[in-house]
């Protein structure tokens, strides 16, 4: 017999999102009568290896490149403010107990300073969109947390 799940957590991010994910972190939630943490990253790594290049190859200005990164990751943010709504409106409806939580940095350390922090008994996310030689050659954040959690992790493929 499975164990009742008391707490979940559903991580998402600028470049993970999945309506799978939630969908599948709402049916947990509703089986088991759990909460559901909701934990949104504003992942920097993509911009910060695109600014890099552009700084490498003197593309940009240093004063418009900061410019331009503070305004991508603000709209990174702008749009995890509205999944969230969207997710909350669901929970609301359908009486799930919720708590959201936003950070900002590298996906895999802010996903696992909350996952050690928070304890969940289910942790659900997705991966981004990557090839299998960009996993293999700059390394997967989702086999980083599989490895390293101290919790049960599912992986919803979209």
């Amino acid at each position: 017999m499975e164990e009742k799940l008391k707490k979940i957590m559903l991580i998402l991010s600028s470049t993970r999102q999945s309506p799978r994910a939630v969908d599948y972190a709402i049916e947990k939630a509703i089986e088991n009568n759990a909460e559901i943490e909701i934990l949104f990253i504003i992942d920097v790594n993509i911009p910060d290896l695109v600014f890099e290049k552009m700084r490498e190859t003197d593309l940009l200005p240093e004063r418009q490149s900061k410019e331009l990164y503070e305004t991508i990751l603000r709209e990174y943010r702008q749009r995890g403010y509205a999944l969230i709504e969207n997710i909350e409106a669901q929970m609301k409806n359908k009486e799930i107990s919720y708590s959201v939580f936003i950070e900002r940095g590298d996906f895999a350390e802010e996903a696992l300073k909350k996952i050690e922090e928070v304890l969940p008994d289910l942790v659900i996310l997705t991966r981004s969109k990557k090839s299998k030689i960009s996993r293999f050659i700059y390394g997967s954040s989702v086999d980083y947390l599989i490895r390293k959690s101290p919790c049960k992790i599912r992986i919803v493929e979209e």
